[in-house]
């Protein structure tokens, strides 16, 4: 009986239709244009179904990507490209492409920079329903050169689009702990590989309905993320106190219970 049991639970979740559209950053809806100035409308531009909500220089990497940059040594490479990109190497999970950014970014000591994380907002192609029970994630890879890992690793659910004034003439960064997150990891939850993905995934009961949009962010208080230590035998190349991550992968899955008779 527990084998029938086990094989109806895979099955049921192998049957579910993933909710979140264009999950793995494969359709586009332009080429991408990067230019410095136009960064932070970087992937509204691009997509139809995912934006950001607050001033975030989200990057997008996609295998298809040709600019060629030189290094000062006169190495070339491809910043935006897949595997190898500015910020690292990682393969996609699934397809050709996926999404950057900085998870936490802290200043140097004496600088009055500002603490900031970054984000992305992406559609449903249905809104939640009040009272049904979903499981919700993404995959995240923390980048080869800028390796230090953190906290804060949630999805929070909307049911309108999010814009924090991104697109004043002088926009300003908003960190997004004020959101009430329905996926949290806990404090002590990071993301250290940078070989593989890993899956970052909870459950929740939705009390509301009505909710079509997500956002991915941190949303811990900004005193309340830590960094963690540097995986065990490596050094990155940069040393800034920043957590780079890739992300790939998005899906929203309502729970269906399966009954056995």
């Amino acid at each position: 009986m527990k084998k029938c049991l086990l094989l109806l639970f895979v099955a049921s979740n192998l049957c579910a239709q993933n909710l979140v559209l264009n999950p793995s950053f494969e359709e586009r809806a332009s080429v991408p244009i990067y230019n410095t100035a136009k960064m932070r409308h970087l992937i509204d531009s691009t997509f139809n179904t995912w934006t950001t909500p607050n001033f975030s220089l989200t990057e997008y990497y996609y295998s298809e990507e040709t600019t060629i940059y030189y290094t000062s040594q006169g190495t070339l490479y491809y910043p935006f490209g897949v595997p190898h990109n500015q910020p690292g190497f990682q393969y996609a999970r699934t397809g050709a492409a996926y999404i950057g950014f900085s998870f936490f970014f802290k200043p140097p000591i004496n600088s009055n920079g500002p603490k900031y994380s970054e984000s992305i907002q992406g559609k449903l192609m249905s809104p939640l329903v009040k009272n049904k029970t979903y499981c919700a994630g993404y995959y995240a890879s923390l980048c080869s050169e800028i390796a230090k890992p953190c906290n804060g690793f949630g999805m929070a659910f909307l049911k309108e689009k999010m814009d924090t004034g991104k697109s004043l003439t002088s926009p300003f960064y908003v960190h997004l702990d004020f959101l009430n997150p329905e996926v949290m990891m806990p404090n002590s939850f990071t993301v250290t590989d940078t070989l593989g993905w890993t899956q970052v995934s909870g459950s929740f009961m939705e009390q509301e309905g009505n909710k079509e949009w997500f956002v991915m962010s941190n949303f811990l208080p900004i005193d309340s993320i830590q960094f963690f230590a540097f995986p065990p035998g490596y050094t990155p190349f940069y040393t800034l106190l920043q957590a780079y991550y890739y992300f790939d992968d998005f899906f929203v899955y309502e729970q269906k219970p399966v009954w056995i008779t």
